[in-house]
């Protein structure tokens, strides 16, 4: 059973019809508790929580802001260096993206250090689960305790703020995860909150890079295909200064540009 029939059956069924579980390397990685290991009402739950922030409307109007925060990490990127390594670059900046919109971080030193954990985190997902000291899957945990520590510390924080009304509900996963109830009007738990948190951080990045890099490889390696981006781009009136414009600082990307750029590369 697959397409939109197939989709209709996973998320239309009844509580108990369908569960899912995963390998036990990506139970270690990702927690006990997060959303691919609970079920029923409380799956429901937490992805309501999650999947508000993804809502057409929420994206539309952060893409201002994305825009806004390419250019600031691109530019820190690549400032002062010959060349780089472009799927480095994407990830780390698909992550600070990532960090900003969704979890409101925005210090530089502390997303290069959850960037380097993460990454460190990822390769426990493909490794054989043996928790010896030399081993990748021991660094991997040992990376996930240390984010669980750092996530544990900005939750207080966060609980904090919302608790003196400097932050609302709504304002980042964070505040909305420690702000949710269940149908017995208990908050989650902290392990809950930090595991889908993790997993979150995760999905929110990691496919986006994948996505950026393949297609930054693919005009960079394909004369062709970069021609034809760009006289589709001259058609409809981008010419390359006023792509430079629209992607520079007096007038950022909105969600017309998006949609006309997602014209062309249908092409």
């Amino acid at each position: 059973m697959t397409g939109p029939v197939g989709n209709k059956f996973v998320f239309t069924s009844s509580d108990d019809a369908l569960k899912s579980h995963q390998f036990k390397p990506i139970i270690y990685i990702f927690g006990e508790r997060s959303i691919f290991e609970v079920h029923d009402a409380r799956h429901k739950l937490v992805r309501g929580a999650i999947t508000g922030f993804l809502w057409p409307e929420s994206l539309q109007r952060s893409i201002p802001l994305m825009s806004s925060l390419v250019k600031q990490y691109l530019v820190k990127e690549v400032e002062g260096k010959e060349s780089v390594i472009g799927l480095i670059m994407l990830k780390r900046i698909a992550f600070m993206v990532s960090c900003a919109l969704l979890f409101s971080l925005t210090n530089d030193e502390e997303t290069d250090t959850l960037f380097d954990e993460f990454s460190l985190l990822v390769k426990g997902l493909w490794a054989i689960p043996i928790y010896l000291p030399f081993t990748i899957h021991y660094r991997a945990i040992a990376a996930r305790r240390r984010i669980y520590d750092r996530f544990s510390t900005i939750l207080d924080e966060r609980r904090q703020r919302l608790e003196d009304g400097s932050v609302n509900p709504n304002d980042d996963v964070f505040a909305t995860m420690l702000s949710i109830r269940d149908e017995e009007g208990r908050a989650l738990p902290r392990q809950e909150i930090i595991d889908n948190l993790i997993t979150i951080v995760f999905a929110s990045h990691d496919t986006s890079m994948s996505l950026n890099a393949s297609f930054v490889r693919r005009l960079a390696m394909d004369e062709v295909t970069l021609e034809r981006v760009y006289e589709g781009c001259v058609k409809i009136g981008y010419t390359l200064d006023r792509i430079r414009v629209i992607v520079g600082i007096y007038l950022r990307l909105t969600h017309d540009n998006l949609s006309h750029m997602y014209n062309i590369l249908k092409m």
